[in-house]
């Protein structure tokens, strides 16, 4: 048999994750290429952040494909150090970049000696 064949499979689009900490405060980045940044709803609420989107994917015509489409929700605990309402992000070339800062009270502080 000369044909193409394919087989359907469910995917969940779990985009990959990667979470830093720095004196400062927290970066969350997320490889979510495909997408137009209006397509990506971030928000934060009771110590949580929430990042959603979907990845919309053409399907017609398709015999067989290895990208990954569908919506993805993503929820983040923050530490209550951290501002919520000073949240900052960015989507640049496939990734989004989510700094959260640290509240001043929290962050290490030189104590000059008399």
């Amino acid at each position: 048999m000369n044909a193409i064949s394919a087989r359907k499979t469910d995917m969940i689009f779990i985009p990959p994750t990667e979470i830093i900490e720095s004196r400062d405060g927290y970066t969350i980045t997320m490889e979510i290429p495909g997408l137009d940044k209006a397509d990506i709803r971030i928000w934060s609420e009771n110590n949580k952040l929430m990042v959603t989107a979907e990845k919309k994917i053409d399907t017609e015509g398709r015999l067989y494909a290895e990208r990954i489409g569908g919506k993805f929700a993503r929820w983040f605990v923050l530490p209550e150090d951290c501002e919520a309402a000073k949240v900052e992000a960015e989507y640049v070339d496939g990734v989004i970049r989510i700094v959260i800062p640290k509240s001043e009270k929290s962050k290490a502080k030189t104590i000059t000696i008399k």
